[in-house]
């Protein structure tokens, strides 16, 4: 939150267009997938992997933020044009296949494969685990787009925690089952 903070704060004032900056999550999904890379490699030390993945998202950044700033400077906006329609489709398809599984994994604790969503479907945890996800995700989607004004999202995702945090403080209601997080198969 503090590096989209910094990110937002740096390009408002560094741009000569008026624009507003927000995190993508297409770097979080790659981020992710470089820091499960890190923890799978047995090279590396147990207690040298947080800092090892540190390392690789802050030179990362660093670098992006650069060249980012290079190409700004070089008044090179416009080269994003010259990526095929196929190329952009493709990242766009990953990063949304990265975020899917990823939240599937979190919201149910299975991996995101056919039988896993059909016994999530039938597990009784659905409507306590993660329906409570997937409606925010719906209610951000169609409030973005019906409202769409800057506040939509932090009011939508500040809601939504408090919603999910107040319904954990009331405890199993009657004939809902305990809420376990990260259920395992």
């Amino acid at each position: 939150m503090f590096s989209g903070m910094v990110g937002a704060c740096g390009i408002a004032l560094r741009s000569s267009l008026p624009v507003i900056a927000e995190v993508q999550d297409g770097p979080s999904a790659i981020f992710a997938i470089m820091a499960a890379a890190i923890y799978a490699t047995d090279g590396i030390e147990e207690d040298a992997k947080l800092p090892t993945v540190e390392a690789a998202i802050l030179l990362t950044s660093t670098a992006s933020g650069a060249l980012m700033m290079g190409l700004g400077h070089a008044r090179l906006g416009n080269i994003v044009r010259l990526l095929p329609s196929p190329v952009t489709g493709g990242f766009l398809a990953g990063t949304g296949w990265v975020l899917t599984s990823g939240s599937f994994k979190v919201l149910t604790g299975l991996t995101f494969e056919p039988g896993n969503v059909l016994a999530a479907l039938h597990s009784p945890e659905l409507l306590t685990v993660s329906l409570p996800g997937v409606a925010l995700g719906l209610a951000l989607a169609v409030g973005n787009r019906k409202i769409g004004k800057f506040w939509v999202v932090p009011a939508f995702l500040l809601c939504g925690t408090f919603l999910y945090f107040a319904a954990l403080q009331l405890g199993p209601m009657a004939g809902t089952p305990q809420i376990t997080l990260n259920p395992k198969p």
